[in-house]
């Protein structure tokens, strides 16, 4: 028999469905979870917040607060301003996501006094798969092939293919890593920029590693650079006026990581003045893009509404990870998927 030595309150702040929320509660005999089959939302949602598939329902019928004084633990994919004055008593906020600028307002997460984890490497494979499928559709002209066939169209065209070119990625976290592996297995050339200097082996499918400050040497080789890096200060803009000049003019931008990666009216232009051949953007620097953004209207860009991992099989994935937190946490061992505030990752 296993013997409690205290309950830990857990609130499931996330669009869980009831078979997942009954294997969380599972986790430990500890856990008091608070929520139920889509989760119990902070506040009602508002603008993008209200079409995500993981933000929980909104229940006027629950005192949230009352929950939110008692518990140690949150598992949320948004947090809202004020939520360290909210909850005393937190010790611990299981992300559903990433990059943590998503999580909270920045002035919260600054005076954050408890642990943060995040769902890093969950969003790996469906991520891959997004820009293996953006990569192709731009190489393939499939947008040019889709057009014709509305217009009843029979027209051939000369189209590229995936196999001897050369991928960049610009970040190799566990997204990077696994566009690496797919586009290897393709027989793609596979280069890449991290953080730090490179240092040892390179990583397993990745012929050559690149410091952050030889990015341009790396853009210069690439025929298709894809962006799977953090929202942070050092990678604000990096993709500039000069390194898109610096790409081959028949090479495509991919952006999966953050849209403030990329300097967005310069992209414009580059796209409409042939600087590069095309993009395929999952994120932007404004979101939802606005009605009046040129990148609506370009030939050359294909675009999703974030969320290039937002698949069937997301929460699920997620919800092995969830347990064995939930598990280290009672027994007070080292939690999985720690991050830093400061870095935002």
């Amino acid at each position: 028999m296993v013997r409690l030595v205290r309950e830990v309150p857990v609130l499931l702040s996330a669009n869980f469905d009831a078979a997942q929320v009954a294997e969380i509660r599972a986790a430990h005999p500890a856990i008091v979870l608070h929520g139920e089959e889509g989760g119990y939302a902070i506040e009602p949602p508002a603008g993008l917040d209200a079409m995500e598939m993981t933000y929980p329902r909104y229940r006027p019928d629950i005192d949230v607060d009352a929950i939110l004084r008692s518990v140690e633990v949150i598992i949320a994919c948004r947090l809202p301003r004020g939520i360290n004055a909210r909850a005393p008593r937190l010790r611990w906020v299981q992300y559903i996501g990433a990059g943590l600028d998503h999580l909270m307002p920045a002035d919260e997460l600054s005076r954050a006094n408890y642990v943060i984890t995040n769902f890093s490497g969950v969003h790996a494979i469906p991520m891959a798969e997004t820009v293996l499928t953006m990569m192709l559709t731009l190489v393939k002209s499939w947008s040019l092939f889709h057009d014709q066939q509305r217009r009843h169209i029979w027209q051939r065209h000369v189209i590229g293919e995936l196999h001897g070119k050369t991928v960049g990625i610009i970040g190799l976290g566990r997204i990077g890593i696994e566009i690496a592996r797919v586009c290897a297995c393709l027989g793609m050339h596979v280069v890449a920029v991290r953080r730090g200097e490179p240092t040892g082996v390179p990583a397993e499918h990745v012929e050559k590693l690149f410091s952050r400050t030889r990015l341009h040497a790396l853009l210069a080789v690439s025929d298709f650079v894809v962006g799977s890096a953090p929202a942070t200060p050092e990678t604000y803009h990096m993709i500039g006026e000069a390194e898109l000049r610096r790409m081959k003019p028949t090479a495509y931008l991919i952006n999966v990581g953050r849209g403030q990666l990329v300097d967005e009216p310069v992209l414009v232009r580059a796209l409409a003045e042939g600087w590069i051949a095309g993009a395929g953007l999952d994120v932007f620097e404004q979101e939802p893009l606005p009605e009046g953004n040129p990148l609506w209207d370009l030939p050359n860009v294909l675009l999703l509404p974030h969320q290039g991992s937002d698949t069937f099989r997301y929460l699920d994935r997620g919800v092995g990870l969830i347990r064995e937190n939930l598990r280290r946490y009672v027994e007070g061992t080292l939690l999985l998927n720690v991050v830093d505030p400061s870095r935002g990752y």
